[in-house]
């Protein structure tokens, strides 16, 4: 696994908190950033994290030299992301009429889904791997689409992209039956919670229980085949554990079965 496919440490989980949290709630993690984190050290999706943090500080009442690090990281991202946009503009001056690539990955999180004045950094153009519903936008002019906001956060947390996974069920809040559709849609139910539970204890937030009410839960035919499995194995372990036993007793033990295959 990649570095930026890491979770975010619990620094990088308090600076999520910083970006995406009610402000007085943001306002304790960010002084406990302050007061615990070197920020110089920060790397990967807690890099990421800093980022998102970073624009909203002016707003938490943060001084400028207290901030000034975190927006100077932010700026850098912005300025090697518009690197890549200003690439996928041009390449887009080439397609047909009418054709718009879809994005995928990072490059969807921020075409699609942050604020002009937020970014995160872009290092690939990246286009989505798989078909699904889409939404129209723009680069640098050119139209562009991207996955809908709940097929987006299905594809982050299925390539375990935790902070861009974190922004778009946080911040864009895509409709739970929509999400649990496209998980479906996908046979991905169960990887999907599984996603939602380690995005959970990322942002400190129950984000399991809405997916599962909205009926991402695992289809009833997988649940009959667990339920399936699961009763073979407590029928069969007895069998196999006489069986273990006789093949570890000592040959001419007198127990004529010792011998027995399994």
């Amino acid at each position: 696994m990649s570095e930026r496919r890491s979770p975010p440490t619990p620094a990088g989980a308090l600076l999520l908190s910083v970006a995406l949290a009610p402000p007085t709630e943001a306002s304790a993690a960010w002084a406990e950033v302050a007061r615990a984190v070197e920020l110089s050290d920060l790397a990967g999706a807690d890099l990421d994290a800093l980022c998102l943090a970073a624009l909203r500080l002016a707003a938490l009442g943060v001084g400028r030299t207290e901030r000034a690090l975190a927006v100077g990281v932010a700026r850098h991202a912005w300025t090697a992301s518009r690197l890549v946009l200003s690439d996928l503009a041009a390449r887009a001056d080439h397609l047909p009429p009418g054709q718009a690539p879809v994005l995928g990955g990072r490059l969807a999180t921020v075409v699609g889904y942050l604020p002009n004045d937020r970014v995160l950094p872009v290092r690939v153009l990246e286009l989505a791997r798989r078909p699904g519903p889409t939404v129209d936008s723009t680069v640098l002019g050119r139209p562009v689409r991207v996955p809908s906001p709940a097929a987006h956060l299905v594809d982050c947390l299925l390539e375990r992209r935790w902070v861009d996974a974190a922004w778009i069920a946080l911040a864009i809040e895509p409709p739970w039956p929509a999400v649990a559709a496209e998980a479906g849609r996908r046979r991905q139910r169960g990887a999907v919670l599984r996603g939602l539970g380690t995005l959970s204890a990322i942002v400190s937030r129950d984000l399991v229980e809405p997916a599962r009410a909205a009926g991402a839960g695992p289809s009833r035919a997988a649940s009959l085949r667990e339920r399936g499995w699961a009763a073979v194995f407590a029928t069969t372990r007895p069998v196999r554990s006489r069986a273990r036993r006789r093949a570890l007793e000592p040959a001419g033990s007198g127990t004529p079965s010792a011998a027995r295959p399994f």
